[in-house]
């Protein structure tokens, strides 16, 4: 079954550089925000906590789509694959078929090292001073909403595809997979709230929110102008829209009262 690896980098290959001033920054919000910071916030400590938690999950999900395909491979046994496709996959089918669940647990499956080591990447530098910013329990209500916001846009995107694309390369059994579209709030939502810092796009230092701008600006285009790509561009939209909506309705009235 055709599955999309969906990756907030896309072909643009985001390349996240350590941003130095990062500690700095969370430092001056915890001033800013003082003295009522830590009854949301969290440590360091605990944040890395959460973060390698999500990590593991992603990591054990992507070793089942091995031993499925591995199965596949090996001995023609197509059982733990197809139980993977059809729990672990955010598609029409799967929608139409009542498995609601995919619309989160695809957001922890990944079929491949280097769409996991992307998404897992960019998940640590990001998602640790965010949830060490908004407290653990906060971030993980986001994160997973995020995912399912961006599921259901993906599915919409497909809906899409299937009216303006090719019929033989777009089917209800094709599907989206990835941590992308959660990914993509966390990051949406860390530039929101840092607006100073910087990443490296296409090995270019660019300001977070314009490469933000940029990442959504080629996923617009490339919904419309490329149906059959195999960037899940309707799911990354969603998760921006997200972290974006995230940001405005709560998170930044929270600050501007504390």
């Amino acid at each position: 079954m055709p599955t999309k690896a969906t990756t907030p980098l896309g072909p643009l290959r985001l390349a996240i550089r350590t941003y130095s001033r990062k500690r700095h920054a969370l430092v001056d919000a915890r001033k800013t925000y003082a003295p009522k910071y830590n009854r949301f916030g969290t440590t360091e400590h605990n944040a890395k906590i959460v973060i390698f938690s999500i990590l593991g999950l992603n990591a054990l999900v992507y070793l089942c789509w091995g031993i499925g395909q591995e199965r596949l491979r090996l001995a023609g046994d197509d059982h733990f694959i197809g139980f993977m496709q059809r729990h672990f996959v955010t598609s029409l089918a799967n929608y139409e078929e009542h498995r609601y669940w995919t619309l989160l647990t695809s957001c922890f499956s990944q079929m491949t090292t280097i769409h996991l080591a992307f998404n897992m990447f960019a998940l640590y530098s990001f998602g640790v001073p965010v949830v060490q910013l908004m407290g653990a329990r906060p971030f993980l209500i986001f994160y997973t909403l995020a995912g399912i916001t961006s599921s259901i846009v993906s599915l919409v995107g497909q809906r899409f595809r299937m009216t303006m694309g090719n019929p033989r390369t777009v089917n209800r059994q094709s599907g989206s997979v990835g941590a992308s579209g959660a990914v993509l709030a966390t990051l949406t939502l860390f530039a929101m709230v840092y607006p100073s810092s910087k990443i490296l796009l296409v090995f270019i230092p660019v300001n977070s929110q314009a490469a933000i701008a940029v990442l959504a600006a080629y996923d617009l285009v490339n919904l419309f102008k490329n149906p059959n790509s195999l960037i899940d561009s309707a799911g990354h939209l969603g998760g921006t829209m997200f972290g974006l909506g995230y940001y405005y309705l709560l998170l930044k009235p929270l600050i501007t009262r504390l």
